[in-house]
């Protein structure tokens, strides 16, 4: 006989938060590009924080699922460095292949198709840090080359 669901549910939170870190404060939310309309997007989650014990359940389920069925993960080292916005572009599309396989970034979030791809390049060219576009060589980079950049002061 099967205990009820709730209680299977409360064990799995309970058992998620000790072996994934599962928690409502640092579940990953899915991807999704804002191109794309809610009926033609994929979720691999539940969506959104997962604030309830039986979500995180569910997330953890899924979790339990992949390693039961030996999903590969795979954590791909790049050669070298990407110099600019171009060639942190360029291995994005390569790793995700070209969007066709879902990728996570050091959040836990997934992100999957290429307009989730490209919005992800645009929140790293626009966000934070800049990133310059492409330098075609160490002499043309700002940063290496002759040419100088006037100090604001």
């Amino acid at each position: 006989m099967t205990p009820p669901t709730n209680q299977i549910d409360e064990k799995l939170d309970e058992w998620g938060s000790r072996l994934f870190n599962v928690s409502t404060e640092t579940l990953p939310r899915p991807r999704r590009s804002r191109n794309v309309g809610l009926s033609s997007a994929k979720f691999t989650s539940t969506g959104g924080q997962l604030s309830t014990a039986q979500a995180r359940a569910t997330y953890v389920r899924q979790k339990l699922q992949a390693m039961v069925r030996r999903a590969p993960q795979v954590m791909v080292k790049l050669v070298r460095a990407p110099k600019g916005m171009k060639g942190i572009s360029n291995n994005l599309t390569y790793i995700s292949r070209d969007g066709q396989l879902e990728i996570e970034d050091q959040d836990g979030q997934v992100i999957q198709g290429k307009e989730a791809v490209a919005d992800l390049k645009a929140e790293w060219r626009d966000g934070g840090t800049p990133i310059l576009p492409d330098c075609q060589g160490l002499s043309k980079c700002p940063q290496f080359g002759s040419s100088k950049i006037p100090h604001p002061g």
